[in-house]
C-alpha cells in the first residue's frame, strides 16, 4: 500500500468515526455510506495507479449541503476549527481536515474530488451542529450538577 491510499483510507476512516456516532440526519448517512464506498474505489484506483472513476456521492453530498444552508449561512473559518457542538459535529470537522490533507497527497481528478469532499464535509458539520443547538432545550446546562 502507498502512502497516497493510506491517507485516502485514514479520511474514509474518520468519515466512518463521525457516522458511528448516530447523530447525523438521515439523509447525510445515506449519503456518507455512499462516499465511504467511492472513497474506497478511489483508494485502489490511486494504489493501483488507474484513473479513479467520477464519484457521484460527493456531488449528491454537496447538493445536500446546499439544501441544508442558506446562502448567509456560508461556513466560517471559526466553523472550520471550532471543536463541534456534537460529536458528530466535531467528527465530521476532523474528517474534514483529514480529508484536506489527504487531497494534498495526490494529483489530478483525485485531488479535486477529495478537496470538493472536504468543503462538503465542513458544510454538513456546519448543518448538524446548526441542528444540534436548536435542539437543546432552554435552561440546559450540560455542566450543572445533580
Amino acid at each position: 500500500m502507498s502512502a497516497q491510499r493510506d491517507a485516502i483510507d485514514e479520511a474514509n476512516a474518520a468519515i466512518g468515526a463521525a457516522v458511528s456516532t448516530l447523530g447525523l440526519p438521515r439523509r447525510l448517512d445515506t449519503v456518507l455510506g455512499e462516499v465511504q464506498r467511492e472513497l474506497l474505489d478511489l483508494a485502489e484506483a490511486v494504489d493501483a495507479g488507474r484513473t479513479p472513476a467520477r464519484p457521484s456521492a460527493v456531488n449528491r453530498l454537496l447538493a445536500e449541503y446546499s439544501s441544508f444552508e442558506a446562502p448567509s449561512e456560508t461556513p466560517t473559518a471559526w466553523d472550520a476549527v471550532s471543536a463541534g457542538y456534537s460529536p458528530a459535529a466535531g467528527l465530521l470537522k476532523l474528517a474534514r481536515m483529514v480529508t484536506l490533507r489527504a487531497s494534498r497527497s495526490v494529483t489530478g481528478d483525485a485531488a479535486v474530488w477529495l478537496s470538493r469532499l472536504a468543503e462538503a464535509l465542513l458544510g454538513a458539520a456546519v448543518h448538524v451542529e446548526r441542528r444540534e443547538r436548536d435542539l437543546v432545550p432552554f435552561g440546559f446546562c450540560p455542566n450543572a450538577g445533580p
